[in-house]
């Protein structure tokens, strides 16, 4: 069983999908989802360390694809490239993955790589110690 996280996203791999679920019809975003960083190498690294000027450097990657689920804080979308998005009529989500490569992006994420298989998307939920209280992840 395959499970990954997303930001506020939580994704885990289903024996199947209900067979209620139908696609759902996404708008199309384009997002710079964040790949890792990049620091100089060779001489210039240690030309710029010398001068502590040598701090790695994100790398983003273009990926457009389905909006998979919207962030409520900063209006980012969590968007799968390479998948089908489904929905039940209680509104789960599934993910269907026909072939390796298709990926999960956001703006503030690392770019997540999905096998192939079937997925059930739904949302991360944190515990406050404060208020006593359960509440979903926020993005």
């Amino acid at each position: 069983m395959y499970q990954f996280r997303h930001g506020d996203l939580l994704i885990e791999s289903v024996k199947e999908i209900p067979a209620s679920a139908t696609e759902r019809k996404n708008r199309q975003h384009a997002v710079n989802g964040f790949v890792g960083y990049r620091t100089p190498e060779g001489v210039v690294r240690r030309f710029l360390e010398t001068f502590g000027l040598a701090s790695p450097q994100p790398v983003y990657r273009p990926v457009s694809g389905a909006v998979l689920a919207e962030g409520e804080a900063t209006g980012h979308a969590h968007v799968i490239a390479g998948g089908v998005v489904l929905e039940t009529k209680d509104g789960e989500v599934y993910l269907r993955i026909t072939e390796d490569g298709a990926v999960v992006a956001h703006e503030e994420h690392a770019v997540v790589e999905l096998p192939k298989g079937e997925f059930r998307v739904s949302y991360q939920r944190e515990f406050d110690p404060f208020e006593q209280a359960a509440r979903q992840v926020a993005d």
